[in-house]
């Protein structure tokens, strides 16, 4: 009997415990989509691009909301209720819980079943959704269409939808039906998002051919979802669902301040709740073990007794003249120790003073044991080139230039190039435009050309996987970024196909340039990673970052179909590296007098105008947009003394707009600091050899948000 009292007493006491646990649990927050065909969710059958921004939601919050996305293709706000799928959201609805109400597209159209009028039966089924979302102590926000993009040709009496000429000014279709979700606020005191003047902005911002990205434009013969083809631009691709999703989260943040906290400020994906603390950062500066910016562009990787070897072209702030090629060494391909200069300028020669030296790449020739690196060098109007070759007996030594390399005794003088190493051992020497040396045996001369790879471009870079190869290239547009391509052939020596992009059309290769795959070895397979540069002329030392990516590959298709600003390399995804850190907010920040506040941002481009911004922590980043409008702030921490602990340049430049981090500042011992952000008033604007400008029209400097950790 007693022992039965004490098992009671046992199982009463877990049960006491259990029940202080579980009662303070916190409940999930539960945001209801209802809406039409550009919030809805899509079927991922047969590779579908197409996306509802509804559908890209849940990559923007953290796990404590959860969406319940009943957006429904082809809806009015009419149909929807009377189908009584307005009925079953309220079936689910509970206090606390959100519903995001966006219609329009649908109910524009004459159809009896679908038709509503603005100023009356749509701005009527808008107040019930309001007020029935109310009265279960629900919270409604209220959303305009997007945009569609509708550039019509000038002269062009009706909207068509698509044209097979287009003109230069996106013009409306959606007219009053915009202003009912807006009037419907006002009146009832609800939150409003303008999400067709957010969209229309950005498709304004990135014009007439990049905003095509956004949208459904197939090629014929490419996809099985829809092997005709199609010219849709209405709906959302995966990339154009992101990018809305994302601006129309970063709007509800503003006007219902109670979901702010659960803002996720990145680019949506299947984010790893923990990172193993190895993590590459695209697109911001790298700093080695002394604090310096890892400066080794144009770069290869090299792995060799257990340890990585990054070279690069060891970049200036001040010419492009060949300042010479740097040295990191890694364990984990994330941690860069400073190796030394391992080939500086040399006294004269083909790298001599004012002399230009790029794309170094090392290989390990398998004969003689020796370390090989081969260069592009040229004067600085890129009018003498050749491709030199320097050797060295150890992988981070001193390089030795032999000069000039030989084909048929005579130096070959071309430029852009790389290098591949087979898994025979044989070595390849990539050149610009297409053709494809194999190397002696020694590394030390070319044997034979085995290849000319048609309508190739320039910045090559190869790779193999699964018995086929594929050859990367960018097109010509000086240090501007562009739509990099590739070619595959299952032999070396060909034929070669080309096959097209390899990431969405219109990111401009995440704003990067090919210099180098690298094979990433995982398990038992072994990942292709792109290798790309973010160039920021003239202030490349600085400014000038990296983004690396692995590659999808499928057969002769290869893609990096999103963008991760930040990812787990051992575990290969992203990363949400701000969700530690602590949001500074606006008010604290001390802003001078020309900087101005807009939507939530802070922005100048007055010379000298400078943000500061106090916090006391490690470190700090920085998140902005860059777009074709901005140029250099020059980021700064001070410590509590006021002395200057680190300091460099910042690019805001890009040709399409960008929200991200620009910054994570390096650590520092935890402290009291203050972050300056100085606007330059210097842009990147540089020509090609055909005197063609490019580059930025302002100096802005856009700031998103602060976090310190």
């Amino acid at each position: 009997m007693r022992n039965l009292k004490l098992k009671l007493l046992f199982a009463l006491c877990a049960l006491l415990l259990f029940s202080a646990f579980t009662t303070g649990k916190k409940d999930v927050i539960t945001i209801f989509m209802i809406g039409d065909s550009t919030m809805a969710n899509k079927s991922l059958r047969n590779g579908n691009l197409e996306r509802g921004w509804g559908q890209m939601l849940p990559g923007f919050l953290t796990d404590d909301v959860r969406v319940d996305n009943h957006a429904m293709n082809g809806r009015s706000s009419l149909s929807f209720i009377n189908e009584g799928r307005w009925d079953t959201v309220l079936s689910k609805l509970k206090s606390g819980d959100y519903v995001f109400i966006q219609f329009g597209h649908n109910d524009e159209k004459p159809a009896e079943k679908l038709h509503t009028v603005p100023g009356s039966t749509f701005d009527g089924n808008l107040r019930r959704f309001v007020r029935e979302t109310r009265e279960k102590g629900a919270h409604p926000v209220l959303f305009n269409s997007i945009v569609r993009r509708n550039f019509p040709p000038e002269g062009a009496t009706e909207n068509k939808g698509s044209y097979e000429v287009e003109g230069n000014t996106l013009v409306d279709t959606h007219g009053e039906y915009l202003e009912s979700p807006r009037r419907v606020a006002k009146e009832m005191n609800v939150p409003f998002v303008d999400l067709n003047k957010l969209t229309h902005d950005l498709v304004v911002g990135m014009g007439v051919e990049k905003s095509k990205s956004l949208f459904m434009w197939v090629p014929a013969g490419k996809y099985d979802f829809c092997p005709q083809g199609k010219i849709d631009n209405t709906h959302l691709n995966i990339y154009g669902g992101k990018v809305v999703a994302g601006i129309a989260m970063e709007a509800v943040a503003k006007v219902v301040s109670e979901l702010a906290p659960y803002v996720r400020h990145h680019d949506p994906e299947v984010y790893v709740a923990s990172d193993s603390g190895k993590v590459v950062y695209n697109g911001i500066p790298w700093f080695d073990e002394q604090g310096n910016i890892v400066n080794a562009h144009g770069a290869c990787i090299v792995e060799d007794g257990g340890r990585y070897y990054l070279f690069g072209e060891y970049k200036s702030d001040k010419s492009n003249a060949f300042p010479g090629f740097s040295c990191y060494s890694s364990d984990d391909l994330v941690n860069w120790k400073f190796e030394r200069v391992v080939l500086p300028v040399q006294p004269d020669g083909i790298l001599g003073p004012d002399r230009v030296g790029e794309r170094v790449k090392v290989m390990k020739c398998p004969s003689t044991g020796e370390y090989v690196m081969y260069m592009h060098a040229d004067d600085l109007g890129y009018k003498d080139p050749y491709i030199g070759y320097a050797t060295c007996k150890t992988i981070n030594g001193e390089y030795k230039l032999q000069g000039p390399l030989l084909y048929d005794g005579k130096p070959v003088k071309r430029w852009d190039m790389g290098t591949f190493q087979d898994t025979d051992g044989k070595g390849y020497l990539l050149i610009h435009h297409g053709p494809i040396y194999r190397l002696s045996e020694d590394y030390r001369s070319i044997e034979a050309e085995v290849a000319h790879v048609k309508g190739a471009g320039e910045s090559p870079a190869m790779f193999k996987k699964n018995g086929m190869y594929y050859m990367l290239f960018s097109n010509l547009t000086s240090w501007e970024k562009n739509d990099n391509f590739y070619f595959t052939a299952p032999a070396i020596e060909g034929p070669w196909t080309k096959q097209g992009i390899f990431c969405p059309e219109g990111t401009l290769t995440y704003n990067s340039q090919s210099t180098f795959v690298f094979p990433l070895k995982k398990g038992n397979d072994t990942i292709p990673m792109f290798m790309g540069d973010r160039w920021s002329f003239p202030h490349q030392a600085s400014a000038a970052t990296y983004v690396w990516m692995p590659l999808q590959v499928e057969g002769t298709r290869i893609t990096i179909p999103e963008y991760w600003q930040c990812w787990d390399i051992n575990r290969v995804k992203p990363v949400d590296v701000l969700r530690n850190g602590k949001m500074i907010p606006t008010k604290k920040m001390m802003p001078d007098a020309a900087w101005k506040e807009e939507n939530g941002r802070l922005l100048s481009n007055m010379k000298g105008s400078v943000l500061a911004v106090p916090f006391q922590g490690t470190h700090a980043a920085v998140t902005g947009e860059s777009d074709c409008h901005s140029g250099y702030a020059r980021i700064s921490v001070l410590n509590a003394g006021k002395d200057t602990v680190y300091s460099s340049l910042v690019d805001f430049y890009s040709k399409y707009p960008e929200k991200a981090i620009r910054i994570m500042t390096p650590k520092l011992p935890k402290g009291d600091y203050t972050l300056l952000i100085e606007v330059t008033g210097i842009k990147p604007v540089w020509t090609d050899k055909s005197k063609t400008i490019y580059g930025s029209d302002n100096t802005f400097v856009t700031i998103d948000k602060i976090y310190y950790f």
